[in-house]
């Protein structure tokens, strides 16, 4: 029997076809366990890159919610100076803020 394929000639004379089969199977375990032991490397360090991305858009994600927020003393005297409160209620949110 002669198997071509592309520029490879591969003739069998004193094999069984039980025998090619088998060859075949060994041979294709081999060529996939190659090319994943190849690919393995760029797969540790696509998914450490794939997991340190996903912390820093959660971390990223926290400062922007959280760097927004002011405080309530900023709060009060905003509405202060927009004229919102008086004087006296002022002083007295303020003092009540202190505690």
């Amino acid at each position: 029997m002669v198997i071509r394929k592309g520029l490879y000639t591969l003739s069998f004379s004193d094999i069984s076809d039980s025998d090619i089969n088998n060859s075949w199977e060994v041979k294709m375990v081999y060529s996939m366990w190659d090319m994943m032991y190849g690919y393995s490397s760029f797969w540790i360090v696509f998914m450490i890159l794939f997991w340190a991305a996903v912390i820093w858009l959660i971390v990223w994600i926290v400062q922007q919610i959280t760097k927004n927020k002011e405080s309530p003393n900023e709060i009060l005297e905003k509405r202060y100076i927009r004229g919102e409160i008086s004087k006296k209620q002022y002083q007295e949110i303020k003092k009540t803020l202190r505690r």
